[in-house]
């Protein structure tokens, strides 16, 4: 069975061999905000299951990871618009190319990604949209 800090490795990995991002765009810490020039990722995993599937030691691990991608705000708003989408089509071929997670699981479940268009981020300079990744 695979452990947390695996899985969380394993995205950290195939996130910064996209194109979008890169090893220095991709952290468990919100701290890449501060040096991005253009996107970065934040991976968390959120929580972990264990499920017995029949008597006997026959279970399922699921966890849970939580992916958030921010894109810096650069004030020309149909730009924005754009790097929106196109870091969302990075993560869904990021992650379909490689649903394994370099075997750490048996592959991904549901994948849902969520943007908001009115939500909008700050850590007290830049301002950044918000891609959520579950």
């Amino acid at each position: 069975m695979s452990t947390a800090s695996a899985i969380r490795d394993a995205f950290l990995t195939n996130l910064s061999a996209a194109s979008v991002f890169g090893p220095e765009q991709v952290s468990t810490d919100y701290g890449v905000m501060e040096s991005t020039s253009a996107c970065c990722c934040v991976v968390s995993i959120t929580s972990y299951e264990n499920e017995a599937m029949t008597f006997g030691n026959n279970r399922q691990a699921t966890f849970n990871a939580f992916l958030q991608a921010y894109i810096k705000d650069t004030g020309d708003h149909p730009q924005l618009k754009r790097d929106v989408f196109v870091v969302m089509d990075k993560m869904i071929a990021t992650l379909k190319t490689d649903d394994q997670l370099q075997g750490t699981a048996k592959g991904l479940g549901r994948v849902q990604i969520d943007h908001d268009p009115e939500l909008m981020y700050s850590n007290g300079g830049p301002v950044f949209a918000l891609e959520r990744c579950w």
